[in-house]
């Protein structure tokens, strides 16, 4: 019996975990943030959605939803570089 696997190189396997442990840092800091927030960054840079639209949706304010992903912007860039 033949072995087909391939092993990754050295730099593609540290990549590789550079990125998972990124992506878990990423989703630590998203799971700080209130639901709100997530649901509005969700859907703002998952779903395509523009503040307005998102607004609409919630039955609040434009400023309420461009404030509240501005907040919970800023509280991911300050968890993501300490």
């Amino acid at each position: 019996m033949t072995d087909t696997t391939t092993a990754l190189p050295q730099e593609d396997f540290a990549d590789l975990l550079y990125r998972m442990n990124s992506y878990k840092l990423l989703n630590a800091a998203i799971d700080s943030l209130s639901g709100i927030q997530q649901r509005r960054l969700y859907l703002h840079y998952y779903r395509g959605f523009t503040y307005r639209q998102i607004a609409d949706v919630e039955g609040v304010s434009f400023s309420t939803v461009s404030d509240s992903v501005a907040r919970a912007r800023k509280a991911l860039r300050k968890l993501l570089t300490r």
